[in-house]
């Protein structure tokens, strides 16, 4: 599905009827879209609450997520400023 005014961008959801859990699958967008360049390294990622309020799943799903995002070293958390992709995430999608 394309939002109105964003050509190329699609939505994703989280699925409830899978034996998959949602933390797994908002890992897993969330991955995609870094791996992409949708996300590029030193962006940003929205707060826990937004992610939340977006893919309509509890914070604690959320926090899951990044934390598995985390320990595979695609994202970095700074204290009080937020949560980023890692530079480190764009070195397997380097152009030679």
């Amino acid at each position: 599905m394309y939002p109105p005014g964003k050509p190329g961008i699609t939505y994703c959801v989280i699925t409830r009827d899978t034996p998959v859990p949602p933390w797994r699958q908002l890992a897993a967008i969330i991955r995609a879209r870094i791996e992409s360049g949708e996300l590029a390294p030193g962006t940003r990622l929205p707060s826990a609450l937004e992610l939340a309020g977006e893919y309509q799943v509890s914070v604690p799903t959320v926090r899951k997520a990044i934390d598995r995002l985390k320990a595979d070293g695609l994202i970095t958390g700074v204290a009080g400023y937020g949560t980023f992709v890692a530079d480190s995430a764009a070195e397997g999608q380097a152009e030679p």
